[in-house]
């Protein structure tokens, strides 16, 4: 497994288990996250405080299983499915497609595609 996976697996662990501080080591102070359904656009500081807190703030659980990767060096692609439960205890199965990219051992750009779980019927 390469190294990137591995670092993609601890955002999503540590997402999982509001994990902020966890977080704070794996992006880049200048990194750029794109999530057009959940935040739109965000840099900086405020990635790790957001992608650390969506569990008990806007989600009960999340879990999560990467279907496919594609790595070229310092960038990837992940297909997963995503877990989650909302804070009225439905269960809403997610498709999810996230493009990354690093520097040394943190994150830069973190492009996440997610199926809109509140357009679920």
């Amino acid at each position: 497994m390469s190294d990137i996976v591995k670092m993609f697996r601890r955002v999503k662990d540590a997402e999982a288990k509001a994990d902020v501080a966890t977080m704070r080591e794996l992006f880049t102070p200048d990194a750029a996250l794109y999530e057009p359904y959940m935040c739109g656009t965000m840099t900086g500081p405020a990635i790790p405080e957001y992608m650390g807190s969506l569990v008990g703030e806007d989600i009960a659980s999340l879990s999560y299983e990467i279907l496919e990767s594609v790595v070229d060096g310092n960038r990837a692609a992940f297909e997963l499915t995503e877990r989650v439960v909302t804070l009225d205890g439905k269960q809403v199965t997610l498709a999810n497609c996230t493009l990354v990219e690093r520097r040394g051992e943190r994150f830069v750009r973190w492009h996440e595609y997610l199926q809109a779980h509140r357009l679920q019927p």
